[in-house]
């Protein structure tokens, strides 16, 4: 896989750019960048990111993570001619905006998108080689240290269920607890009741967002996001399978109309 891949049929970066050189155009790696230079061509720089697991109608986004952790959603789901893009830092050419910048006719995820004309590895990374035919597999995590290595991004959790704790006045949420190998323990907020109790007292897989939090000077491990639970150790559990080259463009839609380009 090349170190930069066009999205458009292009030729120099200035010329996607209104005649910017790209040393001229601002750069966006956080949210307070993003609030400035939205709807600005610009130098957008991140680390490249696909969900493992898909949400509400299908939403397995591909996103660029900027360095205070804001996600600029790329894609609805993911993009197989990417996939060597991974878990590297990547420099993006094109615009980001706070929303999707779509009209009220248009189906979209209120949420802060990234629409690239190009998207290169940075400086010193390298591409995953040969091109992952599917969506690889988050990292394993079984002990403490592997779990804090891994903040802020997908793992996937091999521990004991220990518990299932009804939140006040839900009987479809709770919150889940985990032990891992070490003893060292994992919460989970807001899990479905239904999925997930089935597996309490079990060896389990869950894949979700690694996450650290200090209360009264105590480190807590935490799962956030997008989750999925399997019964034993899964190594691709609940990652759908990568949809065929050539299926329909995954961004913003209009309301009973084609897809828009």
């Amino acid at each position: 896989m090349s170190a930069r891949t066009p999205i458009l049929a292009i030729g120099l970066i200035a010329t996607i750019t209104g005649g910017a050189m790209a040393g001229d155009l601002p750069i966006i790696d956080s949210q307070a960048d993003l609030e400035a230079h939205a709807g600005k061509p610009a130098r957008i720089e991140g680390r490249y990111e696909v969900s493992p697991v898909a949400g509400s109608k299908r939403l397995q986004p591909a996103v660029i993570v900027l360095s205070d952790g804001t996600q600029l959603i790329r894609s609805y789901r993911p993009v197989p001619a990417e996939f060597g893009l991974l878990d590297r830092k990547v420099v993006v050419f094109g615009k980001a905006y706070l929303d999707a910048n779509q009209g009220p006719d248009v189906q979209q995820v209120m949420a802060p998108h990234v629409f690239p004309e190009t998207i290169e590895l940075a400086s010193g990374e390298k591409a995953i080689e040969p091109l992952p035919p599917e969506l690889p597999p988050p990292p394993k995590v079984t002990q403490a240290a592997d779990f804090e290595r891994h903040a802020g991004r997908y793992v996937r959790l091999v521990a004991t269920f220990k518990e299932l704790k009804p939140l006040p006045d839900e009987s479809s949420w709770a919150d889940a607890v985990y032990a891992l190998a070490d003893g060292s323990q994992v919460q989970h907020s807001g899990v479905s009741v239904n999925r997930f109790k089935p597996h309490v007292g079990k060896l389990v897989s869950v894949v979700a967002r690694a996450g650290l939090v200090e209360i009264d000077g105590q480190r807590e491990l935490l799962l956030t996001d997008l989750s999925e639970i399997c019964a034993g150790d899964v190594e691709r559990c609940g990652i759908p399978a990568t949809r065929k080259p050539g299926a329909p463009y995954d961004g913003p839609k209009k309301i009973g109309g084609p897809p828009r380009p």
